[in-house]
């Protein structure tokens, strides 16, 4: 079974008791996203948008692949 918390930091963690690093904050948001859209899919284009939009469309999508 794994715990997903979404109030204040986000946090996954396993029925083992281990913990997934989330390193960032974008990354912790875009897990977020990801858990509450369940069952939508997303394809990379737009989810380096719904992110990183301030960015050139290079540099965005670079960014999410880094945080995948």
């Amino acid at each position: 079974m794994i715990h997903i918390s979404l109030f204040g930091r986000v946090d996954v963690s396993a029925a083992n008791g281990r913990s997934a690093d989330l390193q960032t904050r974008r990354g912790a948001e875009l897990f977020a996203f990801l858990v509450l859209e369940d069952g939508r899919s997303f394809d990379r284009a737009r989810l380096a948008e719904q992110f990183w939009g301030h960015l050139p469309a290079v540099r965005a999508r670079s960014a999410l692949n880094t945080e995948i």
